[in-house]
Formats: structure tokens, C-alpha cells, sequence
């Protein structure tokens, strides 16, 4: 997921993404599905391995997600949700969300996405 999908942005059209065995899959009948795991990876990575994944792979991540603005807000729900009673998560979480606030742009595709993702969410740090 990290490599193939995020860093190298295996779901561009002129990108592959290859299986365990070496094999292209056929990203068209699997976009959902492949951006709904890259979605719990995230979560998973930065709740549980690297609390900086996030925050590290932001840009990258935004690019995953910049055409399907419905999963990057249940990815920050999600986060959300998660930081709830637990003092470690709610300081990613508050990270997460500075750094969500701070990217909004009114002139970038990403930005008016993000600035939705606020609005939708009501987001405060």
C-alpha cells in the first residue's frame, strides 16, 4: 500500500499496481475497494506504528483521495472517532487536524476539496 499506492501514486491512469505475484491488477473494477484499504492502512499505520504517517505522507495522501472527497472525510471521521477517550490518538488527531486547516487553499482543486471536508465536518483543532 505505502509504496505502490501512496509514495509511487499507483492510482493515477498511468500507473500500475502490481499483486503479490508480480501480476498488474485491473485498478478499474477495483478503485473503491483499493482506496477503502489504503484508507484503514492510514489509519492503522498512524494509530498504531508511525503517530507521524499522517502528517509525513499528507500530500501524498491527499492525492489517493483527491478525486473521492466522500472517503477522505471518513478517513478523518474515522480518526476522529478513534480519538476519542484515548489522550495519544486525541494528540494525532489534534495534529492531523492543524495540519488539514492549515492546507486549505481556495485556489487548488485539493484545497476546495479540504475546505469541503471542514465545512462537512465542522472541524475545530
Amino acid at each position: 500500500m505505502h509504496k505502490q499506492i501512496i509514495v509511487n501514486k499507483g492510482l493515477e491512469n498511468d500507473k500500475n499496481i502490481l499483486n503479490q505475484q508480480g501480476e498488474v491488477i485491473n485498478k478499474a473494477i477495483m478503485l473503491t475497494e483499493l482506496k477503502i484499504r489504503t484508507k484503514k492502512f492510514i489509519i492503522n499505520q498512524t494509530l498504531n506504528k508511525d503517530e507521524n504517517y499522517f502528517l509525513d505522507y499528507f500530500d501524498d495522501i491527499l492525492q489517493v483521495f483527491k478525486n473521492d472527497t466522500l472517503l477522505f472525510i471518513i478517513l478523518i471521521e474515522e480518526f476522529k472517532e478513534r480519538a476519542k477517550g484515548n489522550n495519544k490518538n486525541k494528540s494525532i488527531w489534534r495534529r492531523i487536524a492543524v495540519k488539514i486547516l492549515k492546507e486549505i487553499s481556495e485556489t487548488s482543486e485539493l484545497g476546495k476539496s479540504l475546505y469541503r471536508v471542514t465545512d462537512l465536518l465542522n472541524l475545530k483543532v
